[in-house]
């Protein structure tokens, strides 16, 4: 019998863009019975839980729909945890909820996952696709080359191979996953790094796959030096555990 998957969409401030987003996951639902959708929204201060609530409640596949609140502000790496801590199913699958990452990668991921393996966005593959509109073109480059900067120091200090560790998609089998997560320490978004750092560590695969990727969406330039030196210090200081032997729990 084919495993059942659960897509987990970390929330936070997300009712600009929300309705939307779940109108397309909806319409998604109603081929794939298969599929089951967590929204957790992550301790914010507008009316996304609502939104999610009133939506879920609506929608003939209501009954798919599992909606959760943090108590208080977990950062994307703590809401990740709680996830897979409560996963229902099988396989889980995390990714952004303004769907910058188009859901037919999940199919594609799903048609390709084995067990002991993650599977991760690869934005970088040659066979990856950018959607990008004309009025973000200014910033294409210098944001990619801070990425591959910071993408380049991670494979030399941490994950050697691993070309993209940052992309908001990553499926797994949950029972591989979840007895590494006492050993993980970081909460922000350093979390994508630091998971793929205690699987290398213990010996599951990680393999990176071609998505679509639509570019629409730019932090604002502060936001953008803050975020920068957050993710150099995380890198640090897992690097400096690995060296140490933390992440190894066998």
């Amino acid at each position: 019998m084919a495993p059942k998957l659960t897509i987990v969409f970390p929330c936070y401030n997300s009712s600009s863009f929300i309705r939307e987003s779940f109108a397309v996951i909806d319409a998604y639902l109603n081929s794939r019975e298969h599929v089951q959708v967590l929204f957790i929204e992550d301790g914010g201060t507008d009316n996304t839980l609502a939104i999610l609530n009133e939506t879920a409640a609506a929608s003939p596949n209501k009954a798919r729909y599992t909606v959760l609140k943090n108590e208080h502000n977990l950062g994307k790496g703590g809401t990740i945890k709680h996830a897979i801590a409560v996963c229902p199913t099988e396989l889980m699958v995390f990714t952004d909820p303004d769907l910058a990452y188009d859901l037919s990668n999940i199919d594609f991921f799903y048609k390709n996952i084995s067990a002991k393996e993650l599977l991760i966005a690869n934005r970088v593959h040659p066979d990856s696709r950018y959607l990008i509109p004309p009025s973000f073109f200014r910033y294409i480059f210098t944001r990619h080359l801070s990425s591959r900067i910071y993408n380049k120091l991670a494979q030399i200090l941490l994950i050697p191979g691993i070309e993209d560790n940052q992309a908001g998609l990553k499926m797994f089998f949950v029972d591989d996953i979840k007895p590494l997560l006492f050993k993980s320490q970081q909460n922000d978004f350093s979390f994508d790094l630091e998971l793929l750092v205690m699987v290398r560590a213990n010996n599951l695969s990680i393999k990176g796959m071609p998505v679509n990727f639509k570019y629409d969406q730019e932090t604002t330039t502060v936001a953008f030096i803050s975020d920068s030196f957050n993710l150099f210090g995380s890198l640090i200081k897992i690097f400096i555990r690995r060296i140490k032997g933390y992440y190894k729990i066998n």
